[in-house]
């Protein structure tokens, strides 16, 4: 699976807000946008609920690897963003050489 595929329905990650995110595209959209409140019940000294979430249903390590390492909402999102261009350039490239 890619980041950019929906998970099925019941491995869906629920925010603390109320939304539901099917995809690590979704996963930044949710963060560019969460309260602090809502970002720090998910990710603080004892856990990160996005890079298990990424880990464990999306099923990309790296990107995992990398959200668990960080603990600010701004730098989560940076890295997440990163993952969405790089996977956006990547399908771009696909498209053009599968022409």
């Amino acid at each position: 699976m890619n980041g950019f595929e929906n998970v099925t329905e019941e491995k869906a990650f629920y925010v603390n807000d109320g939304r539901k995110v099917k995809n690590v595209f979704e996963l930044a959209e949710a963060v560019s946008t969460m309260k602090e409140k809502t970002f720090k019940f998910h990710v603080n000294k004892n856990k990160n609920d996005f890079s298990e979430w990424i880990r464990h249903v999306v099923g990309e390590e790296k990107l995992a690897d990398e959200v668990a390492r960080l603990v600010m909402k701004d730098k989560i999102l940076i890295a997440l963003q990163k993952y969405v261009i790089r996977k956006m350039l990547e399908n771009d490239n696909n498209k053009n050489f599968s022409q």
